[in-house]
């Protein structure tokens, strides 16, 4: 209990400062996340017969670097396509064609599962624009960075941030105490439909309080659909790597954090709520066209 008490202070602190600081600091901290979590997923893929070869990891860093230097969307889709195809020419030069096909489709969504992500949470991050929130101005202020704060984009991360991280919490204690019904048995059999009750209403409450907290300028019940979309895409992403270690036979994706199991099983609801929470912020704030 204590050693997963000290991991969970180092987990925040891994996951914060970096949110403050910004910049290339965020991006490379993203890119390593993202790095150790395609270790594992590589390990999960081994469990089930698949590789997902060496090469397609070079679209993480190519996301990152892009997606920091403010590139538009049609700079992803080149990136997966080039690298893609690149692993496809790769694979087929091969003397021995054996699993070509299982190599290309696993490699092809380690990109989807994790670059996408690098991609969405950096721009997320990097989103421009001002808040109302006077004491999170003054604070990045005080900050000595040398590139843009962007605190618009710190305002939305955070507000995504809290939102999947409470929402878990509201699903474990309410699951705890009122859970009777499995939610997903043959997948995740501890989750249950009241804790997923209770997760989304938290997440709804957090939404609202944190888009006015951040000085977002949001509506706060535009802020409660917010969260209540990010608490179901958080447990979509929760159950998909469940599958996973289901389909693999492990308990944790790996043994990277000290009591919490690996990289995934920190960040695999945080997959997809970045990545939606960027496409909603978009919308929300009338830029996604």
């Amino acid at each position: 209990m204590k050693q997963r008490s000290k991991s969970a202070v180092g987990v925040v602190i891994a996951g914060l400062v970096p949110a403050f600081l910004g910049g290339p600091i965020f991006a490379a901290a993203w890119l390593l996340f993202c790095y150790i979590g395609y270790r594992e997923f590589r390990r999960l893929a081994d469990g089930v017969g698949g590789d997902p070869g060496p090469l397609f990891p070079l679209a993480l860093p190519l996301a990152a670097i892009a997606a920091w230097l403010g590139a538009d969307s049609w700079a992803l889709t080149a990136i997966i396509f080039g690298v893609a195809m690149l692993g496809l020419t790769g694979l087929m030069r091969r003397d021995d064609l054996t699993g070509l096909f299982e190599r290309f489709a696993f490699g092809s969504a380690s990109i989807i599962y994790l670059a996408v992500p690098v991609w969405a949470t950096i721009q997320l991050r990097e989103y421009d624009g001002f808040i109302e929130a006077g004491w999170l101005n003054r604070f990045l202020d005080w900050l000595p960075l040398q590139w843009d704060a962007n605190p618009r984009g710190l305002a939305w991360f955070l507000v995504v941030l809290l939102v999947t991280w409470l929402c878990d919490s509201g699903q474990y204690l309410t699951g705890r105490a009122f859970g009777k019904t499995p939610l997903s048995p043959r997948i995740s059999p501890k989750k249950t439909v009241e804790g997923f009750a209770g997760g989304l209403i938290v997440a709804a409450g957090t939404g609202a309080l944190t888009v006015w907290l951040f000085g977002l300028d949001v509506n706060p019940l535009y802020g409660a659909g917010f969260g209540a979309v990010l608490a179901i895409v958080a447990i979509a992403g929760d159950l998909s790597e469940s599958i996973f270690k289901r389909q693999a036979g492990v308990k944790d994706s790996g043994d990277f954090i000290p009591g919490h199991g690996g990289m995934l099983d920190r960040i695999d609801s945080l997959l997809f709520t970045f990545t939606t929470g960027w496409l909603i912020a978009l919308l929300i704030d009338g830029r996604l066209w």
